[in-house]
Protein backbone atom coordinates (compact mmCIF):
# COMPACT_ATOMS: atom_id res chain seq x y z
CA UNK A 1 0.00 0.00 0.00
CA UNK A 2 1.21 3.85 -0.59
CA UNK A 3 0.14 6.07 1.69
CA UNK A 4 1.04 9.96 0.47
CA UNK A 5 2.30 12.16 3.51
CA UNK A 6 0.69 15.55 3.35
CA UNK A 7 2.25 18.81 5.09
CA UNK A 8 0.16 18.14 7.92
CA UNK A 9 0.67 14.87 8.63
CA UNK A 10 4.00 15.53 9.01
CA UNK A 11 3.71 18.60 11.28
CA UNK A 12 0.95 16.84 13.18
CA UNK A 13 3.80 13.98 14.15
CA UNK A 14 6.90 16.59 14.28
CA UNK A 15 5.14 19.49 16.34
CA UNK A 16 2.93 16.96 18.32
CA UNK A 17 0.03 18.62 17.94
CA UNK A 18 -3.67 16.96 18.25
CA UNK A 19 -3.07 14.26 15.60
CA UNK A 20 0.52 12.99 17.13
CA UNK A 21 -0.60 9.66 18.10
CA UNK A 22 -2.20 8.74 14.89
CA UNK A 23 0.58 10.18 13.01
CA UNK A 24 3.23 8.37 15.03
CA UNK A 25 1.61 5.02 14.38
CA UNK A 26 1.57 6.08 10.41
CA UNK A 27 5.05 6.95 10.58
CA UNK A 28 6.31 3.51 12.83
CA UNK A 29 4.21 1.39 9.77
CA UNK A 30 6.81 2.84 7.41
CA UNK A 31 9.49 2.71 9.08
CA UNK A 32 9.04 -1.12 9.66
CA UNK A 33 8.09 -1.68 5.98
CA UNK A 34 4.34 -2.13 6.44
CA UNK A 35 3.46 0.62 4.20
CA UNK A 36 4.96 2.77 1.42
CA UNK A 37 4.91 6.02 2.05
CA UNK A 38 5.71 8.96 -0.15
CA UNK A 39 5.66 12.73 -0.30
CA UNK A 40 5.41 15.85 -2.55
CA UNK A 41 8.77 17.62 -3.65
CA UNK A 42 7.92 20.98 -2.34
CA UNK A 43 7.44 19.22 1.49
CA UNK A 44 10.59 20.24 2.79
CA UNK A 45 9.65 24.03 1.60
CA UNK A 46 6.53 24.20 3.40
CA UNK A 47 7.62 22.39 6.75
CA UNK A 48 10.58 24.61 7.08
CA UNK A 49 8.18 27.78 6.75
CA UNK A 50 5.99 26.25 9.29
CA UNK A 51 8.33 25.54 11.57
CA UNK A 52 10.01 28.88 11.27
CA UNK A 53 6.59 30.88 11.50
CA UNK A 54 5.83 28.92 15.00
CA UNK A 55 9.09 29.62 16.17
CA UNK A 56 8.78 33.30 14.88
CA UNK A 57 5.58 33.33 17.29
CA UNK A 58 7.45 32.19 20.06
CA UNK A 59 10.04 35.47 19.76
CA UNK A 60 13.08 33.00 18.55
CA UNK A 61 15.40 34.78 16.25
CA UNK A 62 17.81 33.60 13.64
CA UNK A 63 20.44 32.21 13.51
CA UNK A 64 18.63 30.16 16.85
CA UNK A 65 15.39 29.37 14.42
CA UNK A 66 17.56 28.29 11.50
CA UNK A 67 19.36 25.71 14.16
CA UNK A 68 16.09 24.56 15.60
CA UNK A 69 14.36 23.83 12.30
CA UNK A 70 17.17 21.52 11.25
CA UNK A 71 17.85 19.87 14.53
CA UNK A 72 13.40 19.35 13.87
CA UNK A 73 13.98 17.51 10.43
CA UNK A 74 16.93 16.23 11.49
CA UNK A 75 15.80 14.00 14.62
CA UNK A 76 12.72 12.34 13.23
Amino acid sequence: MRVFLDTNIIMDFLENREMHDLTATIIKCAEFGAINTFVSASIIDNLVYLLGMNLKRQEIKEPTKRNKILVKLQSH
